[in-house]
């Protein structure tokens, strides 16, 4: 099960609580009575599916969230319902709707063990442990068998700081998904908190074993290893996980710190800045696609998601941003521009200049069309240029330092990212609307 981040009107939230309530006919909450399995699910739950996939793949959050919604009313007896509606809450960061639908429905679906579940993941996410804890216990009790809400008892333990239990839950939670990497880094990391380091270590070893394509057993590696192991071992385990996964924040912080702590404080910067970026990366991503799920008209949110998800690399989630502000009305040729980026850094020099349709553009973009085509010198001059000339935003500035990790040029990178984090950041044009926000 996968749990992403964030919306829905106040107003739509009742109505869907209300629609959920009185579904299969009648309001009360009384346990059905025993009978046959649930028959497949019908041409209604797929046409929704479809549906949530369309409205999904444009942008447009809350319309897919009304759509899965109704899919799960179509199939409350499948699990993937469930947890396409928790997604979405959480994507649009409104995990008290989120625990306010999930309560209902637990009441309406009292043998199903997934309104619990996710009932639980956003009780969490709102820090009422508590409740959360309550959740995943009514989850554990209707499907003993389900290891992730046994890891989610495991989470929601330790934050409790009830370490014995969090590690109790968790090597549960192993024992019914052995071959899980995840379930054994955080069972690893309970166990390092505990001051357990052999075992942690023991652990996370026979994850890599497992799994040793996975970014996260190696980082838990890593941080057992600047315990028990050598800080050569560590550096390592992190490299690894780098190498792995470019994008891995953590193991960027980590290995920073190790590397400043022998002194090699020019390899250290490198880290420390990289990981700073990600994390601010992160935060905006977050309040953008909020701002987006609540936005009816205004594209600027959707075109400021789109050109941090190019700098950032996750070329992938561009087209469902760009289709949302052009549904929006958004400017031709800041789409056009945005797309054009996307097929020069796919490697597309043709896609990228049909995009534009021989506009004249600037050296950044000449630089974009000039790493399509292979040519990393001109690039390199281009951005040289480019970067000393005037004043640059700070998504100007992760546009460039993005060409530069791109062919492995990390100096003129970061030289970049520390100019932009100095400049406001790209949030700042809607600064009153996330000011306004809803609590979530």
């Amino acid at each position: 099960m996968t749990h992403r981040r964030a919306l829905l009107s106040a107003g739509g939230m009742l109505l869907t609580l209300a629609v959920l309530s009185s579904c299969a006919g009648g309001g009360d909450t009384a346990a059905p009575a025993a009978g046959p399995a649930p028959a497949p699910p019908g041409p209604e739950y797929a046409a929704a599916l479809a549906q949530a996939d369309g409205l999904l793949s444009q942008g447009d959050l809350q319309g897919a969230l009304r759509a899965s919604t109704q899919a799960l009313l179509a199939a409350p007896a499948l699990s993937e319902p469930y947890e396409r509606v928790s997604s979405l809450y959480s994507q649009m960061g409104r995990h008290d709707q989120g625990a306010g639908f999930f309560t209902m429905a637990a009441e309406r679906f009292p043998r199903q063990a997934e309104p619990a579940f996710y009932q639980g993941i956003h009780l969490y996410q709102l820090a009422r442990w508590d409740e959360a804890l309550a959740a995943f216990d009514r989850c554990v009790a209707l499907r003993s068998d389900m290891s992730e809400a046994h890891f989610q008892r495991g989470v929601v333990l330790q934050a409790k700081a009830d370490f014995d239990g969090a590690i109790a839950a968790l090597q549960r939670a192993g024992e019914l998904s052995p071959r899980d990497p995840f379930i054994a880094v955080r069972l690893a990391r309970m166990l390092r908190v505990a001051g357990r380091y052999d075992e942690a270590r023991t652990v996370v070893e026979g994850a890599r074993r497992l799994s040793p394509g996975v970014p996260a057993v190696h980082y838990a590696l890593g941080q057992v290893l600047q315990r028990v192991g050598t800080d050569e071992e560590a550096e390592a385990a992190y490299r690894r996980a780098i190498e792995l996964d470019p994008g891995h924040r953590r193991a960027r912080h980590d290995l920073g710190r190790l590397l400043a702590r022998n002194g090699r404080n020019a390899e250290a910067r490198v880290e420390q800045v990289l990981s700073g970026y990600m994390k601010k990366v992160e935060e905006e991503r977050a309040q953008l696609v909020r701002l987006v799920g609540l936005s009816e008209q205004d594209p600027a949110p959707a075109l400021a998601l789109a050109d941090l998800e190019i700098s950032a690399g996750r070329l992938s989630e561009v087209t469902r941003w760009v289709g949302r502000a052009e549904a929006l009305g958004a400017d031709g040729g800041a789409v056009s521009r945005l797309r054009a980026r996307v097929a020069y850094l796919s490697g597309d020099p043709g896609g990228g200049d049909a995009e534009l349709g021989g506009a004249a553009e600037g050296p950044l973009m000449n630089a974009h069309r000039e790493l399509a085509k292979g040519n990393g010198g001109r690039v390199a001059e281009l951005l040289g240029a480019w970067a000393g000339s005037s004043e640059r935003s700070a998504a100007e500035l992760r546009a460039a330092a993005s060409l530069h990790r791109r062919l492995d040029r990390l100096d003129p990178a970061v030289d970049l990212l520390e100019r932009a984090a100095r400049l406001p950041s790209v949030l700042e044009p809607f600064a009153g609307q996330i000011t306004g926000q809803t609590p979530g």
